[in-house]
This record gives structure tokens, C-alpha cells and sequence, in this order.
């Protein structure tokens, strides 16, 4: 039950979590667009998250090494294993845009705005696909965050019943 308590807590975690750093993400490619919806040469919308770059799964790979998942309903382990494939996943494509970010953001930056753009005034192609890649990036957050829900609810309801 000490497992099954750890992983609750990391679901616990995405789930506040997941929201809080979609929102970030969604929000910053927001005001890139007000911007230029205003017809404003703006700084192409990112988010960094804070700390790490992936997130913490020590509670679910101490069940898997230690033989304990086996113990669980074959069902919910691979609802659980499927869940956590696809967070550790979502977070190498992050760990790609960040690098791109560090890479080819943040240097312009001290640039100004107009180094994201072309000589015909658009903002390369480059950075709308980040931007985008962004967006697909907040909705799988939002979609791994509501699954998180759904299984943490799941295996609350196992360890109350023993």
C-alpha cells in the first residue's frame, strides 16, 4: 500500500501540475498572437518549466524494478504503464523544444523582435512550427493531466478497499 500511496502523490502531482504548465504555455503563445493580431512584431510565445525537464517518476519505476506492479490488476498496471510511457515521452519532445528555445530564442531575444522575422515582414517559418509544437505539447499536458486524474481516483478507490 506505501507504493500504491507514492504513486497516488506523483498523480497528484501531474495533475496540479500538468494544468498549471499548460496554462504557461498556452498563455505565452496567447500574447504572441495579440500581438500580432495588433500587427506588433513580437517575441515568438514560449514557456520554460521551471526545474527539470522531465518529471519525477520514482514512485512508479520503484514498483516496476522492485516486482510490486505485479500485484496490482493487470488492467491498471497497463493503464498505469501506458500512462506513464506517454508522460516520460511528451517530455523528450519538451527536451527538444527547450533546446531549440535555448538555441534559437533566447539568443535573439537581445536581438529585438524583428530577428524572428523575414524580410517580408512574416515570422519565419521556424519559430511558427515551435510555436505550434508548443500548443501540441500544452494539450497532451492537459490530456496526460486529466488521465492522472482518472487514475489516481482509480487506485484511491483500490487502497481504500484494503
Amino acid at each position: 500500500m506505501q507504493a500504491v500511496t507514492g504513486i497516488i502523490k506523483e498523480l497528484e502531482h501531474y495533475e496540479t501540475k500538468s494544468a498549471i504548465f499548460a496554462d504557461g504555455f498556452q498563455s505565452a503563445i496567447d500574447r504572441w498572437s495579440a500581438a500580432d493580431k495588433a500587427g506588433q512584431r513580437a517575441v515568438p510565445g514560449y514557456f520554460r518549466l521551471p526545474g527539470a525537464p522531465h518529471p519525477p517518476s520514482a514512485a512508479w519505476n520503484a514498483i516496476v524494478s522492485s516486482g510490486i506492479v505485479r500485484m496490482v490488476d493487470p488492467q491498471l498496471r497497463i493503464d498505469l504503464g501506458y500512462f506513464y510511457n506517454e508522460f516520460v515521452g511528451i517530455h523528450e519532445n519538451y527536451d527538444r523544444y527547450n533546446q531549440f528555445t535555448e538555441r534559437e530564442i533566447l539568443p535573439r531575444i537581445l536581438q529585438g523582435p524583428d530577428a524572428f522575422y523575414g524580410a517580408d515582414g512574416k515570422l519565419l517559418p521556424m519559430f511558427r512550427v515551435h510555436m505550434d509544437l508548443e500548443s501540441e505539447f500544452a494539450a497532451d499536458l492537459r490530456r496526460l493531466g486529466k488521465a492522472s486524474h482518472d487514475l489516481r481516483v482509480r487506485l484511491e478507490a483500490l487502497s481504500a478497499t484494503k
